[in-house]
């Protein structure tokens, strides 16, 4: 706790250290871009020393005095935009004017902006918007969106709802990307065009046809999957396959891939009958028949469980009894310390499988093992809680000079864990569960990952 404490106040010490070096130093650059002329910059930094440190006041005097020679050079900067007609530049030169105000108004600096310069400015404004709206207009004529962006940008700037300019900027934000997934569809890449869709729509929500045409791409990009049958003599691995079949379906569909579906035949099956019945009997279908697109199937070569011997140690040791006149006697027993342990082992092959070409799809074989282990001491005798570990020679009395007991916390504290220890070691079922759930997740994984278009 008090280590904690100094760490915090030693970070706490070094960033008000900082923060105090912080201010001056934005002052002393500052300064330096006054001295060299550049304003602007010069403005940024004495402002930023001010929001580090709002009482300092050099850094108040200096940013005063920058902001109204900063707005003068401005001023006489748009004068000489306006003769000129160059009402980009006027523009831009007033917005940053503005932007100095709002600077000079948080610091509670007295800046006006003459009535010269906004008269010129609304002027050149109107004829600013008109100018880059024509170019947007003709841009979008000749289908280069992207130069149409960039004047429509140039708009927003200073009227954000001039005109139907929002409508137009969803239109050059769109089409290309719009476009861009019409191509992907066509070479069959309906994951990435679906990507693409998304982005459209994130746009311009109800773009053209892009939202019945992303669905059309999940439709088509889907990979169905369904098991095939597994077939043999070994109970023990045909259960494994049933385990590792609904394992993985759940972990795919707990994933919530769009482009990944688990289709269960049993349940195809079904519905082809029903539908088949209806059909005969005149009565509406019901249900959806989602078509398979690959099978996946499963091989389990090996699955192995194979236990030791159980390991019986004879051991010397001593009961401890404290006596009524609280002497200690150790009388000297055997008890047995015994271990053994098992292994699980799983070999599983897979290949999944298109049903359109017949061609593999993925495949690969996974190796992975899992083992338990038991260590107990068995005691048949009384007071085992006061059993200790150590060594003697003879059964007789003991001898403190050849008899060793450990009757330490550690050595009391072991034996009584491992007399209070697990004796029996885990099923085959259960180290087998855990390698179904290990590979589960790994051909979940491969599954989910795979990407036909990559």
């Amino acid at each position: 706790m008090r280590e904690k404490f100094l760490q915090f106040f030693i970070v706490t010490l070094i960033s008000l250290l900082l923060s105090s070096c912080a201010y001056k130093r934005l002052f002393k650059e500052g300064k330096k871009y006054e001295e060299a002329g550049m304003l602007e910059l010069s403005v940024e930094k004495y402002n930023a020393s001010l929001i580090k440190k709002e009482d300092f006041t050099d850094a108040r005097i200096a940013l005063n005095r920058t902001i109204i020679r900063y707005a003068n050079e401005l001023e006489q900067q748009i004068d000489n935009n306006y003769i000129q007609l160059d009402d980009d530049a006027l523009v831009d030169n007033f917005i940053k004017l503005k932007n100095l105000k709002n600077i000079a108004d948080n610091n509670r600096i007295q800046l006006e902006i003459s009535n010269r310069t906004l008269e010129q400015y609304n002027e050149s404004q109107q004829r600013y918007v008109i100018d880059h709206y024509a170019k947007v207009l003709a841009f979008i004529e000749t289908e280069d969106f992207g130069a149409a962006l960039s004047h429509i940008l140039s708009i927003k700037k200073v009227d954000s709802s001039y005109k139907d300019i929002l409508e137009k900027e969803i239109i050059c934000r769109c089409e290309p990307l719009y476009r861009e997934a019409l191509q992907q569809m066509q070479l069959e890449k309906y994951r990435t065009a679906y990507n693409t869709f998304s982005s459209v729509i994130k746009i311009g929500t109800n773009y053209k046809d892009s939202k019945s045409l992303q669905d059309e791409c999940l439709e088509k990009g889907m990979l169905t999957i369904a098991f095939t049958s597994f077939y043999s003599n070994d109970t023990s691995k045909k259960t494994f396959i049933d385990k590792l079949k609904s394992s993985t379906t759940t972990t795919v569909q707990n994933s919530n891939a769009i482009f990944l579906e688990i289709v269960d035949i049993n349940n195809t099956e079904a519905i082809i009958k029903e539908q088949h019945l209806a059909m005969q009997n005149g009565i509406e279908i019901q249900g959806t028949l989602i078509p398979v697109r690959s099978h996946l199937s499963l091989d389990v070569p090996q699955l192995t469980y194979t236990k030791s011997s159980l390991t019986k140690t004879k051991k010397k040791g001593f009961i401890k009894e404290i006596q009524k006149d609280k002497s200690v006697v150790y009388h000297k027993v055997y008890y047995y310390e015994c271990t053994q342990s098992a292994v699980a082992k799983v070999t599983l092959n897979y290949n999944l499988k298109s049903t359109e070409t017949g061609l593999t799809l993925l495949s690969n074989s996974y190796s992975l093992q899992t083992s338990d282990k038991v260590h107990y001491i068995e005691y048949s005798g009384k007071n085992a809680s006061n059993l200790l570990s150590g060594s003697w020679e003879n059964q007789g009395k003991f001898n403190p000079e050849k008899d060793r007991v450990n009757d330490n916390y550690t050595a009391k504290n072991n034996i009584q864990t491992l007399l209070k220890a697990r004796t029996s070691l885990k099923s085959s079922t259960e180290l087998q569960n855990v390698l179904c759930t290990d590979i589960a997740k790994k051909l979940s994984n491969s599954l989910l990952n795979y990407n036909p278009e990559k």
